[in-house]
């Protein structure tokens, strides 16, 4: 929830709060990004091109992740 809040309604301006350094984003072909500094020119691209005024309906799993240690 934070995270969409984040996207919709700062233009995901703090989105780096979300993401470790080596953090990977694979949505299907063609869609990439690795690091930090990926996600960073990803949503900076987004900015660029967004309408003034646009609606967004974000429809998601509520998945969530236990890490243990840095080995699982």
């Amino acid at each position: 929830e934070d995270y969409w809040r984040e996207v919709d309604f700062n233009d995901a301006r703090k989105i780096a709060d979300f993401f470790t350094e080596d953090c990977l984003y694979d949505s299907g072909p063609g869609i990439r990004y690795e690091t930090l500094e990926g996600m960073l020119k990803f949503y900076d691209h987004v900015r660029s091109i967004a309408q003034p005024a646009r609606y967004v309906r974000h429809t998601i799993l509520s998945t969530h992740v236990d890490v243990k240690d840095k080995n699982t």
